[in-house]
């Protein structure tokens, strides 16, 4: 934080002559941005409003980043809330949108009030980083009311009476000064919205023009940077306004109250001993009021700006838009906009020091943990802290920290030295540290056992636990291998770690896994099922390598040891696995379901015939068969030699004999052939051949046109009859030509799925007379 050191001859020999130091204490000149960090090298965006809490923790209306920025005692700095995008959003910290605020202030503790001013708002931002809406709809207006319901003017001003619990904002484009009491209405406390003026007196009756910041005095009264007309004003609690200082008039001059000028005042600070400071906009400087009402400068020179550190007149300002007064350590703090910078000034004149808490947020701490201290202000050389009298740092820093404390209470004190070597003595600092538990754990069982089995710890007393688990009861059960710790805080919420316990747990060897490798066509989402076709083989692998046996239906298989099993049956198989301890481990089961051989069976008529004669083909196969793949062996007719159809039709146009393949398949993919070798003739008669006469073992009467009929097939038939019976031996159909055939109804209606007996008797062109019995079965 001291940013100076070289100008430490320079600030000695003006102590007496000049008494204000100008420090710079966060940000880099020019340097626009919204990084964090050491104080110093931190950037900001337009730093246009500044407060301070009883913490001594700086807060910081970003203007242009859209954030409300920290500055711990330590020279810290942070985003408090604001994402950094312009905007109105209510959330927790850096989620929360505010746009341009100018303005804020801080209680005592730390809950932080925005004048949100382009978004209309005022926000409020809790000890937890939430930000929510004190008042204002986001509209533009006056309007007083219910909080939420009411409108406001770019406010810029706030601040706090924490006494009353009331709110009071300078609302700038209104002209007004604004009140929102405990039970959260909104009220206009002096002047008359809209209309402008310099008018003292009662309420409504006063006048201001653009109001900019405002403070609480001593008193309690309200003291108003009334911008535009150049005056410092006061409002009394019940709303009657006087004017401080100035006579209204632009320009730097210093006096009595009444001559003074200012040049566009931006916001006001008070001490304890009363004085008024005011950031004087446009002379960049700091202005002082006294009580009894003459007007100094305090630092810098009118018209001059830069960003100087120094004493006195020698410090410069761009664009100092708020100040702030912290009492703890007699500093005025300076919003300096335009230079992207946060100073601080520092009275000379008086000769003291103060601590400051900088670690912990409270004197009150458990052993163990760290406090620190910071002593202001850093102008001296030599700092030395004691502690019950007891020196324990002398350097020329000003922070102390300390953990090593023990239970116990303690007093704090800085001496001071300065460059003639005057002792400053600070005021005694009560610390109190609180004794922290030293936890232990009792073990209820072995720490090392077998995988399944546990172990109980069980906390000394406490008030409340934390486990390396997570576990928050006092005792808890382990399973698991692993490092085990318990955190215990007491009533007086002090913690203590207990010692390590380390747990083993030995592992069982794994139980051995099946898996399916090679041979299912389809396999469960588990893998426990698999299905294989008929005549293949399913290759089933163990987890392990060596001292597998193999079982069936809960039997072993004998001489089966390997990893794999090659498996041609259905049935349940597992595995058994003797591990390296001794145990004998089972695997899961796996169910192998081997399906039937598919039934395919196919007949055509004619089977011998002349060429271009259409041949009909028909399959008798299971159930299960979706697919069919027809090859007619007539290579001559390119794609024609082909068919998918159920029950195709075919035309050879060349003489010679065929070969006719049907490859049929299923929905989950197995399949069968048969071929019949020279099945078909062509010939120039159409004659001869064993397989002249063929008689379907299924047909479809379903009104597809094809296979609907059931008939007689054969070309050298010269004359027949056909008879169809059902299963009580009712005679149903009767035909006695070849080309009328059944088409599967019994008095007009259709007849139920299933098979019936068919009786044929046939002559053939050769005089042959034969008679011919089976069954057909009907399908749709």
């Amino acid at each position: 934080m001291r940013k100076l050191l070289t100008l430490l001859f320079f600030f000695c020999f003006f102590y007496q002559v000049n008494g204000q130091l100008v420090l710079t204490i966060a940000g880099e000149l020019d340097s626009v941005g919204a990084v964090n960090g050491p104080a110093l090298q931190a950037h900001f965006n337009n730093p246009h409003g500044i407060a301070t809490d009883g913490l001594g923790n700086i807060y910081v209306a970003d203007r242009f980043g859209h954030r409300i920025r920290k500055i711990t005692p330590g020279g810290i700095v942070s985003t408090l809330a604001g994402s950094g995008n312009n905007g109105y959003v209510d959330a927790n910290g850096i989620a929360a949108e505010f746009y341009e605020p100018w303005g804020l202030c801080a209680d005592s503790v730390g809950n932080v009030y925005v004048a949100d001013t382009r978004n209309n708002l005022i926000r409020k931002i809790d000890l937890n980083g939430n930000v929510t809406t004190v008042a204002g709809t986001g509209n533009f207006g006056s309007s007083n009311g219910p909080a939420l319901a009411s409108t406001f003017g770019n406010p810029t001003g706030i601040e706090i009476d924490e006494s009353s619990g009331s709110i009071y904002i300078a609302d700038h484009l209104t002209h007004i000064i604004r009140k929102i009491d405990p039970a959260g209405n909104v009220s206009t406390i002096a002047g008359t919205a809209f209309l402008t003026g310099t008018a003292n007196g009662q309420g409504t009756a006063a006048r201001f023009n653009r109001p900019y910041g405002l403070e609480l005095d001593n008193n309690g009264d309200l003291i108003v940077a009334d911008e535009w007309n150049h005056l410092i004003r006061r409002v009394t609690p019940n709303g009657f306004v006087t004017t401080i200082a100035g006579n209204g008039t632009v320009g730097s001059q210093d006096g009595t109250a009444a001559a003074a000028t200012f040049n566009y005042p931006w916001d006001i600070a008070v001490d304890n001993n009363g004085d008024m400071f005011v950031a004087d906009g446009f002379n960049n400087i700091i202005r002082r009021i006294t009580p009894t009402g003459v007007v100094t400068t305090y630092v810098g020179t009118a018209g001059a700006s830069g960003a100087n550190d120094g004493t006195g007149p020698l410090a410069t300002f761009n664009g100092a838009t708020g100040i702030a007064y912290h009492e703890g350590t007699n500093e005025l703090y300076i919003a300096d906009a335009y230079n992207e910078l946060i100073r601080k000034i520092i009275n000379l004149n008086i000769q003291s020091v103060s601590l400051q808490l900088t670690i912990g947020t409270s004197n009150v701490i458990c052993e163990g943990d760290s406090i620190g201290f910071r002593a202001a202000p850093e102008i001296y050389n030599t700092y030395d802290f004691f502690i019950d009298n007891s020196l324990v740092q002398s350097s020329s820093s000003e922070f102390f920290v300390t953990n090593t404390l023990t239970a116990g209470n303690y007093l704090l004190r800085v001496e001071a030295t300065d460059n003639s070597g005057n002792i400053i003595i600070s005021s005694d600092v009560f610390i109190q540290v609180l004794a922290a538990p030293s936890p232990t754990i009792t073990i209820v069982g072995d720490t090392t056992f077998f995988a399944g089995d546990s172990v109980t710890l069980i906390a000394s007393a406490g008030d409340s636990y934390l486990w390396s688990t997570g576990e928050t009861t006092g005792a808890i059960t382990v399973y698991n291998i692993g490092q085990y710790w318990v955190e215990v805080t007491n009533t007086s919420g002090c913690t203590g770690l207990s010692e390590i316990v380390n747990v083993d747990v030995i592992q069982f060897s794994p139980n051995p896994m099946i898996e399916i490798i090679d041979g299912a066509i389809t396999v469960s989402t588990d893998g426990s099922i698999g299905t294989v076709c008929h005549g293949d083989l399913a290759i089933l692998r163990s987890s392990y390598n060596t001292n597998n046996q193999w079982f069936k239906d809960g039997f072993p298989i004998d001489g089966e040891t390997n990893i794999d099993l090659v498996v041609s049956e259905s049935g349940e198989y597992q595995v058994e696995v003797i591990d390296t301890l001794g145990f004998t481990l089972f695997s899961n089961i796996i169910q192998i379901t081997m399906l039937p051989k598919q039934i395919i069976n196919f007949g055509a008529a004619p089977t011998s015939t002349t060429p271009n004669t259409e041949i009909s083909f028909s399959s008798d196969v299971s159930d299960d068969v979706t697919n069919y793949f027809w090859d007619f062996g007539d290579v001559n007719s390119g794609t024609d030699n082909f068919s998918n159809l159920e029950n195709p039709t075919h035309t050879y146009a060349d003489l010679g004999t065929y070969t006719v393949t049907l490859i049929t398949s299923d929905l989950v993919g197995c399949s069968d052939t048969l071929s019949r070798e020279e099945y078909i003739n062509i010939t120039t008669t159409g004659q001869g051949g064993d397989g002249s006469v063929f008689i379907p073992s299924a047909f479809t009467p379903n009104g597809d046109n094809t296979n609907d009929i059931f008939f007689v097939r054969g070309a050298n038939i010269i004359d027949m009859d056909m008879a169809i019976y059902n299963q009580w031996g009712e005679r149903i159909f009767f035909s006695d030509q070849q080309n009328f055939g059944w088409d599967g109804t019994y008095s007009g209606r259709e007849i139920q799925l299933g098979t019936y007996v068919y009786i044929v008797r046939l002559t053939l062109s050769d005089g042959t007379e034969e008679t011919l019995k089976g069954h057909i079965t009907v399908l749709r």
